[in-house]
Order: C-alpha cells, then structure tokens, then sequence
C-alpha cells in the first residue's frame, strides 16, 4: 500500500482524510463539544488548551497532550478560548 500525502491547508480549513478503517482531521474547536457515545477516538493537542470530560472524569489537556477516548463513553470537550485537535476515530 502507498502512503497518500496531502497538503492539510489549516488556516483555509480543517484538514480531513479517510482510509479504510479509520478518519483523522485536524482543525481548531472554539466552543464545546458533546457527545453521550461515539467511536473510539484518539485525540492530541496540538496548540492551545482544553478540558476533556469522560464518563464523568475530568482531565485538563493542553499541547503535546492527548487522550484514548473508549468506544461508547459519554465526552464533553471544552477549550480554553480555541484547541487546535488533531483527532483519529475508526469508522
């Protein structure tokens, strides 16, 4: 299989890219999130700083950190102004 490489664009939009099995993107979020369950889902941050919310659990995330989210788990993300996330989730 060969790579793909692609030119992510942030600044024009959010960088987004599928595969098979699994979806990444990278973009800035500026207010909160929520979700009661979702996929399994990696999360990194990038530039910025965030509070991660998970099954009742609070974790204060800022660059260079990140998180394994289970499959199922209730999530609430809340940035600190703006979190830039780079995000992998299977499909």
């Amino acid at each position: 299989m060969t790579p793909q490489t692609m030119n992510s664009g942030l600044g024009e939009e959010p960088f987004a890219a599928q595969g098979r099995d699994l979806a990444a993107r990278m973009d800035w979020i500026m207010s909160e999130e929520r979700s009661l369950d979702g996929p399994e889902e990696m999360i990194a941050v990038l530039e910025g700083a965030l509070r991660l919310v998970c099954d009742g659990e609070t974790f204060e995330l800022s660059a260079g950190q990140g998180a394994l989210i289970s499959e199922g788990s209730a999530r609430r993300l809340s940035p600190r102004g703006q979190a830039l996330l780079y995000r992998v989730h299977r499909k």
